[in-house]
């Protein structure tokens, strides 16, 4: 199959566009703490936001703060569960979200 050069250079070009995007998105955590529920405690070790809509952790990157509040949780004798996404960074902390400090 050939491709004129016109299309290919757009292929790239797209390709690029999409690359630069994703280069600007952050990795982060969203992680909840089954038996017993202490996700916010959890959370704050972690220096993540709270969702207003439930026992969920937004943590601020998927390093350190996964890792805090993972352990956390085991300490308590709970179990965790943690998913991990992107979000672009000028969206933090989100906006359905409260914060604790210790």
């Amino acid at each position: 199959m050939r491709l004129p050069i016109a299309s290919i250079a757009l292929l790239m070009a797209s390709a690029l566009g999409v690359a630069s995007a994703q280069d600007n998105l952050v990795a982060f955590g969203i992680c909840t703490c089954f038996n017993p529920k202490f996700d916010a405690s959890c959370c704050m070790l972690a220096k993540g936001f709270m969702m207003n809509d439930g026992n969920v952790c937004d943590t601020p990157d998927t390093k350190g703060s996964i890792t805090k509040f993972e352990s956390c949780c085991t300490r308590s004798g709970g179990r965790y569960k943690c998913k991990y996404g992107y979000r672009d960074p000028k969206h933090w902390p989100p906006s359905d979200t409260y914060g604790c400090k210790a």
